[in-house]
C-alpha cells in the first residue's frame, strides 16, 4: 500500500508540475527559514555563557538623576575610583577586574602599522574572573607588569608572522612601548566584548598615560568597564541595596548643592549574560542585541 501511495503522490507530482514546483518551493524556503531562525535564536541566547563563571559575574553601572528624579544619563562604564573601593567595602567579592576600552595606531615599525579599535587596559584579575584561554605564557603573571601586552591569537600573524609573539615589542600610537607576554585566544562571537589587544591595567599609572592619582580621584571620568565575581549563592541584591551608604561614603559631598551623592547618582549592578539583549545603554562596549527580536 506504501508503493502505491508513493506511486500516486508522484504520478501528480508530474502531472501538475507548475503546482507542485510552487508547493515544494514553498516547502523548503519554510523549513529553511525555521532553521535559520532557530539558529539565529540560540546564537542570540547564548552570549556570554562559554565563561565558566557567568553566572556569578556583575557588572557595575551607573546612572546620574535630574532634579525631578527622572534618569538623565544611564552608563555602562564607571569611574576609576570604584573598583578598589568596591573590592574593599564588600570583603565577600572574590574579585573586582577594570577594562578601559580605546582605540590608537599599533606598529612593530613604522612600515608595518595599523589602525586598532579593540584594545582594552585590564587588570590581572579579569583573567580570574572571564575564561579566557591564554596560549602562550603564564596565566598567573602575563598582566602584572607595566608596559605589558597580551595579543590574540587572531592578530599574531599580522604583526609577526612566523615569529615567536612573545617578547616581542609593539608600538602603541608611536610612542608607548609594550612587550608582548603572551597570546590568548581570541573571544567567541557570542561575546559582548571583543579585545585584540590587552594592556596591562598598571601601565595607566603612569602620568604620562593617566596616572595614578587621576586613577584614585576621578570620579568623572566615567569610562571603565568594571565587573564583580561574587561567590556562589551569594546575595546579590543585598550588596546592591548598600550602593547608596557607599556612594554617600566616597564620594564628596557637592557642598553647594549640599546634597548626598545618593540623591544624584546611582549605581546598579547588570549580570553578564543579560548585556548582549537587556541593556542599551548609553555608553555600550559594542552594539548589543534586542531580546524584543528575539
Amino acid at each position: 500500500m506504501l508503493y502505491n501511495y508513493l506511486k500516486i503522490a508522484v504520478r501528480n507530482l508530474l502531472r501538475h508540475k507548475v503546482f507542485s514546483a510552487i508547493n515544494l518551493f514553498g516547502l523548503s524556503v519554510g523549513l529553511a527559514s525555521c532553521l535559520l531562525i532557530v539558529l539565529y535564536i540560540l546564537q542570540e541566547l547564548s552570549y556570554d555563557k562559554h565563561h565558566a563563571k557567568a553566572d556569578r559575574i556583575y557588572r557595575v553601572t551607573r546612572d546620574f538623576i535630574n532634579p525631578d528624579g527622572s534618569v538623565g544619563l544611564q552608563l555602562g562604564n564607571v569611574a576609576p575610583p570604584f573598583g578598589p573601593l568596591l573590592k574593599s567595602y564588600f570583603s565577600d567579592l572574590e574579585e573586582v577586574g577594570r577594562m578601559l576600552k580605546f582605540s590608537s595606531v599599533v606598529s612593530v615599525n613604522p612600515e608595518k602599522a595599523f589602525n586598532e579599535e579593540n584594545i582594552y587596559f585590564a587588570e590581572p584579575s579579569l583573567l580570574n574572573i572571564f575564561t579566557i584561554p591564554v596560549l602562550r605564557g603564564n596565566p598567573a603573571n602575563v598582566l602584572n607588569e607595566p608596559f605589558a601586552m597580551l595579543v590574540s591569537d587572531k592578530v599574531v600573524q599580522k604583526y609577526f608572522g612566523d615569529k615567536d609573539p612573545v617578547g616581542q615589542v609593539l608600538k602603541i600610537d608611536g610612542q608607548i612601548q609594550v612587550k608582548v607576554t603572551g597570546v590568548f585566544k581570541v573571544f567567541p562571537a557570542n561575546s559582548h566584548l571583543h579585545p585584540d589587544f590587552l594592556v596591562s591595567f598598571s601601565t595607566l599609572e603612569d602620568d604620562n598615560i593617566y596616572g595614578r592619582n587621576n586613577l584614585q580621584s576621578n570620579w568623572g571620568s566615567n569610562n571603565f568597564t568594571t565587573y564583580l565575581l561574587f561567590p556562589q549563592n551569594y546575595p546579590v541584591d543585598k550588596v546592591e541595596a548598600q550602593f547608596p551608604t557607599f556612594l554617600d561614603k566616597h564620594i564628596q559631598v557637592d557642598s553647594k548643592a549640599g546634597k548626598k551623592p545618593s540623591s544624584w547618582t546611582r549605581l546598579n549592578l547588570q549580570k553578564l549574560a543579560d548585556i548582549h539583549l537587556y541593556s542599551h545603554l548609553d555608553t555600550e562596549l559594542e552594539e548589543n542585541g534586542n531580546i524584543t527580536n528575539v
